[in-house]
């Protein structure tokens, strides 16, 4: 009988590894993920790129697992649009400066709008006649 088939010599190897089988499976399992892992490393420098030279934003969930100072910031900016009862856009005021943004009631009174917020600690005031 060769030694590669020697039934005691399997028996004692099982006796031996039985107490470590939690960490067998843990290494077997590891060796299974290993690949599908080794296709993603090139991501996180992606993302790198991405951002410092071609200004991408941040994926939505990397940028939720980052610390409040380091989450991106909303870029300000004010739009008011007038619709019709039929939903269509019939004139629209940009402020791209974003001095007044987060726009969340608008009031017509003569030529003059005004504007309320969410974020802004007072009411603006847009005159229309312009």
């Amino acid at each position: 009988m060769s030694a590669l088939s020697n039934p005691v010599l399997f028996r004692r190897l099982w006796q031996q590894a039985r107490p470590c089988w939690r960490g067998i499976l843990g290494i077997f399992l590891l060796s299974l993920l290993s690949p599908p892992l080794a296709l993603l490393t090139p991501l996180p420098l992606k993302i790198a790129v991405d951002n410092v030279l071609d200004h991408h934003p941040l994926p939505r969930l990397v940028a939720a697992l980052l610390p409040d100072r380091l989450q991106p910031q909303p870029i300000r900016y004010g739009l008011v649009a007038l619709v019709d009862g039929d939903g269509t856009v019939l004139r629209t005021l940009h402020g791209p400066a974003g001095g007044y943004s987060m726009i969340t009631g608008v009031r017509q009174h003569g030529d003059t709008l005004w504007l309320g917020s969410l974020t802004e600690p007072g009411v603006a005031r847009v005159s229309l006649s312009d």
